[in-house]
């Protein structure tokens, strides 16, 4: 009974156990050349440059560089306030946003990219207000609706996420891995080598566990309820139900079989739900379903889907880099 229960136990508590930076003030100690003021990054990159007028107030154009050292925005200051065009930029160097401030506030039209060039929204804006509705544009550059274009990142999220799972049915382990929320991964303190060995370790048979067998034989997917947007990010949350085949080997009588399956149900705290149950003189195989919440994160820079499983205990660290409506959908597994 004890060999068993150890088996299956340990796969149950480390099964997807998937263990925001935060960016660096800037380096106030710059320098100066050719009245240019150059600010670092406390890694020591250049995070802006410009010049400051003779009050010790921005002037004239300033740029400004992502920790990486990507442009991420041009723009012009006048008396130390945002005053004239303003343009931001995607890690490629492609343009992401334009617009105009007057006086520190934003002004007339306001324009949004995709990454392939084509027109995304349109804002207006009086005196730093907007007025109207934002008008929206589909990848296509055709006329939208954000219903619509919700309806396109929940079936996009899906989909990548059945990509995920493909690859760990397929045992391909470093491009599953590449489906981790680099958040995810920051928050937890864990490393993509961490991780990878992680998911390897629950899908291959790995030498922790040498007499259990699983195979993830089926995934159903239901899509997000909602589509949440911050900043640069669309959050969505997945619900996942994964069909798991697991083969013991070692000959045990049918009463220590149902005494492990009810502790699997209670770790599971209805999580988790036993099929069925065949045995032979030497293997047991039971079927188990796995339903999980999953969080997914499209970044509209890069143009990516990346996943975080919600994990009991887990809040904490959710908390740092996923919306709080996210973090709520997401609750009853953490």
């Amino acid at each position: 009974m004890k060999n068993l229960l150890t088996i299956i136990v340990l796969f149950c508590i480390c099964h997807f156990a998937f263990g925001q930076g935060i960016t660096p003030a800037p380096n106030e100690n710059s320098g100066r050349t050719n009245g240019t003021t150059y600010i670092t990054h406390k890694n020591g990159k250049l995070a802006k440059a410009g010049k400051y007028d003779s009050n010790g107030k921005e002037t004239g154009e300033w740029k400004f560089y992502t920790l990486n050292e990507d442009l991420e925005s041009i723009g012009y200051y006048e008396n130390g306030q945002k005053h004239g065009e303003w343009k931001d930029f995607y890690a490629n160097g492609k343009t992401l946003k334009t617009g105009n401030y007057e006086n520190g506030k934003r002004t007339g039209e306001w324009k949004t990219y995709n990454q392939n060039g084509e027109l995304a929204s349109v804002e207006k804006y009086i005196d730093g207000k907007q007025i109207g509705k934002t008008e929206l544009y589909n990848q296509q550059g055709k006329s939208t609706t954000q219903k619509a274009l919700d309806n396109e990142m929940k079936d996009l999220m899906t989909a990548e996420f059945q990509e995920f799972c493909t690859s760990l049915q397929q045992k391909d382990f470093d491009q599953a891995v590449d489906f981790i929320s680099e958040d995810f991964l920051n928050a937890t303190r864990f490393s993509k080598d961490q991780m990878k060995n992680m998911l390897q370790s629950n899908f291959d048979n790995w030498e922790i566990l040498p007499d259990l067998n699983v195979v993830l034989k089926k995934i159903e997917t239901e899509k997000p309820k909602k589509i949440i947007k911050q900043a640069n990010k669309l959050y969505g949350v997945l619900a996942a139900t994964m069909h798991f085949e697991m083969t013991v080997t070692g000959n045990f009588t049918k009463k220590e079989i149902a005494e492990t399956v009810s502790i699997i149900e209670i770790i599971g705290k209805d999580r988790y739900k036993i099929g069925e149950i065949s045995q032979t003189e030497q293997t047991t195989v039971i079927q188990l379903t796995d339903k999980r919440l999953v969080a997914a994160i499209y970044d509209e820079a890069s143009q990516t889907v990346r996943f975080a499983m919600a994990e009991m205990g887990l809040q904490y660290s959710f908390k740092e880099f996923l919306p709080k409506e996210i973090v709520e959908e997401m609750k009853p597994q953490l």
